[in-house]
């Protein structure tokens, strides 16, 4: 008699291979890109999409993708303002767009934990966010036309990341990792089972908080090389793709950090080689995974 593979052998041996093939173009891309651009900026924007990704990943397991997508449009609000700070007060963008799109964020999760419905604490800050963005988008660039560079918001500028820009980035980066991996489990905990887990003593507004803040340190910190347009998409199709793909909650999280860095490092490589958008190239490899796992029921 042959041997016969169980079906949980036959999806540790797909999830191993998906591991290497990833693996492979990750260090073909990194070589490839790294010789024109730079190694430590090609590896800031695989960081960035990774955190991205995890950040989507939270946020599907906690019901938040409405909000996330509000975060976003507190981004530009917060970059903006923080354009004009750093203009004015000679301070880093950084250090004041930041606290910005995190106040807002606190906000919207502290109109959520009143008991506003998610949805609806999205919309008002989505319109919010806009109109005040776009009014103090317009005053600086009447008043700063030749320093505020509007496209960098919008676009992302990955290929053409200063150092400070690679800096953050990766420091941002590494942070958001890093916390999403250590509480992916009590996440995981409190979206299933959310009873068991008061039962068990976890605090779910800690947890809450931590899930709040990195949506926004996410969403403002890595505008400048993912951009506001491209945010939506690679923060929430990595987590739609891998969950799709997935059986467990382990696989899911390795899934969408497969799927990441697949679209981030083909994304460069398009950039280097065609003169594409890195950024454009990552959420259209992202759309067509997405639309092939589902097309094709792949995984279900």
């Amino acid at each position: 008699m042959g041997l016969q593979m169980t079906p949980g052998a036959g999806r540790r041996s797909s999830s191993l291979l998906a591991c290497i093939m990833v693996s492979i173009v990750f260090l073909v891309s990194l070589i490839i890109s790294s010789r024109v651009i730079g190694v430590d900026r090609v590896i800031a924007y695989w960081l960035t999409g990774l955190s991205l990704s995890l950040v989507g990943l939270l946020a599907y397991y906690r019901g938040l993708e409405f909000l996330v997508s509000g975060s976003i449009h507190n981004s530009f609000l917060a970059a903006t303002l923080g354009y004009l700070f750093a203009l004015i007060f000679g301070v880093s963008i950084y250090y004041s767009a930041i606290p910005v799109g995190l106040m807002l964020t606190y906000l919207a999760g502290y109109l959520i934990h009143r008991g506003i419905d998610p949805n609806k604490v999205s919309s008002f800050m989505v319109s919010f966010s806009s109109s005040m963005g776009v009014l103090l988008a317009y005053y600086v660039l009447t008043m700063f036309p030749t320093q505020y560079s509007l496209s960098s918001i919008m676009l992302g500028d990955p290929v053409l990341m200063s150092r400070q820009d690679v800096l953050v980035a990766t420091v941002i980066s590494i942070i958001v990792v890093t916390v999403v991996i250590l509480i992916y489990n009590k996440i995981i905990l409190l979206s299933i089972d959310p009873v068991s887990a008061r039962i068990a003593g976890v605090r779910i507004g800690y947890y809450d908080f931590i899930t709040y803040t990195l949506i926004g340190l996410a969403t403002i910190g890595l505008l400048r090389i993912s951009g506001y347009i491209m945010e939506h998409v690679m923060i929430l199709l990595p987590a739609i793709v891998g969950a799709r793909i997935s059986r467990s909650s382990k696989e899911h999280l390795l899934l969408t950090l497969l799927v990441s860095t697949m679209s981030t490092m083909l994304g460069y490589v398009a950039a280097v080689n065609y003169g594409l958008s890195p950024v454009g190239v990552s959420g259209f490899i992202l759309v067509i995974a997405f639309l092939y796992v589902a097309l094709t029921g792949w995984g279900r």
